[in-house]
């Protein structure tokens, strides 16, 4: 979702630019709830088989902590696998100044699958000075659908990003809303078939192990980061789509209750300023946890910054990752802890660590299948990081 520019407080101000690291042009970053890495299909049909293929597709939304985002800014997105660079994906702007989304469409046909990792790279045009902003390994699945020829029943590839490790990412949002209200918003994602997944209705939370009354919990609408949900039953049991959430953690509040307006600092609204410590909330749902988040508050009423953001995760400025467990009570069909371990927000590696064996789930439910179906095209079945041609525009 494309959210309003943040105006951050004096604190929270102070803070991003004290931990930010000075380089040419503007501090820019990527908001982790806007981004995706999707493949478009494509595929070859002859008279004796039918060969898959993708595109790369990224789009996102790029976030300048200080300084603004000029047009003429550059950003791209290099595809490799095996050591090998694939493809390098340019990118347009839609916007400049305090934030930009962007979207970025390859013209390359691709079969690389398992391991593959994506470089983004920004390009400030006023220095000609290229960074790279983040770098994610990613987890593509090769999946298989059906078709006839003679009679006979064959299988080609298709691919999709298999993004497991988001769902042990999450962070808070201090959603300066406006008129005063000082909303915390979660967000996290979720695995799920067909894209049915549980309603959260509550969040019941504890700091320093003292249960609070339980808070309402509004959750937004469920958004699938894949381009499509198809399936084949009979071949493919296990064809994942993972889902962005969002919570609103209704009457309460970020700060402490002397700076509030007085609207929200009476009544039943509730403060986080006054109940400084380690929080762990429970997302339920029909009585049953299908997320614990947990996170420290600050005696000024805001979520501290996570040790994986001081030692190098970049966030937007008032964003604050958060550590996001999955209990065995949730209803995910696809939980891979592998990925969870070595890293988080589309596969970016984690600074410490520690932090993934922390979050690292009991359940295992794998998300993709690699092996080809006995009658796979020879195609199909190429190795991986192997580019094709330039695919043609349709239309074109």
């Amino acid at each position: 979702m494309f959210r309003p520019t943040v105006i951050a407080s004096l604190i929270i101000a102070a803070t991003t630019a004290a931990t930010t690291a000075a380089h040419a042009g503007p501090t820019v970053v990527l908001d982790p709830t806007e981004l995706t890495f999707s493949l478009a299909a494509e595929r070859v049909d002859t008279d004796k088989s039918i060969v898959g293929s993708y595109r790369v597709r990224v789009h996102g939304l790029v976030v300048a902590n200080a300084g603004q985002i000029s047009r003429n800014d550059r950003l791209e997105v290099e595809w490799s696998a095996g050591g090998k660079k694939l493809d390098t994906v340019e990118c347009t702007w839609a916007g400049s100044g305090d934030q930009a989304p962007f979207n970025c469409e390859s013209e390359t046909r691709l079969d690389a699958y398992g391991d593959v990792t994506a470089t983004v790279r920004y390009t400030v045009d006023a220095e000609d000075a290229t960074f790279v902003m983040s770098t994610h390994q990613l987890k593509v699945g090769r999946f298989w659908n059906w078709y006839e020829r003679s009679g006979k029943r064959l299988y080609y590839a298709r691919y999709q990003v298999v993004p497991l490790d988001l769902l042990t990412s999450g962070i808070v949002w201090h959603d300066d809303h406006g008129a005063g209200e000082r909303r915390v918003i979660v967000y996290g994602w979720q695995s799920a078939n067909g894209g049915v997944v549980p309603e959260a209705t509550s969040l019941r939370c504890t700091v320093d192990g003292k249960r609070l009354p339980d808070f309402d919990a509004s959750t937004g609408d469920s958004l699938s980061v894949e381009t499509s949900d198809w399936r084949d039953p009979a071949v493919n049991e296990r064809i994942p789509q993972v889902r962005l959430y969002s919570v609103w953690v209704q009457r309460l509040q970020w700060g402490i209750r002397a700076d509030l307006e007085p609207g929200y600092a009476t009544g039943d609204f509730r403060v986080m300023g006054d109940n400084p410590g380690a929080w762990s909330c429970d997302l339920r749902a029909k009585g049953k946890a299908v997320r614990t988040f947990q996170f420290t508050v600050g005696a000024n009423g805001l979520v501290a910054r996570h040790p994986e953001q001081d030692a190098g995760l970049a966030l937007p400025g008032t964003e604050r990752m958060i550590d996001v467990l999955v209990p065995d009570t949730a209803p995910d069909p696809y939980v891979d802890p592998a990925q969870t371990r070595s890293g988080g927000f589309w596969g970016q590696a984690w600074h410490t660590p520690a932090t993934g064996e922390r979050l690292v789930p009991k359940l295992v439910r794998p998300g993709f299948e690699a092996a080809p179906p006995k009658g796979a095209s020879a195609g199909a079945a190429a190795k991986p990081a192997k580019a094709k041609a330039k695919a043609k525009r349709r239309g074109k």
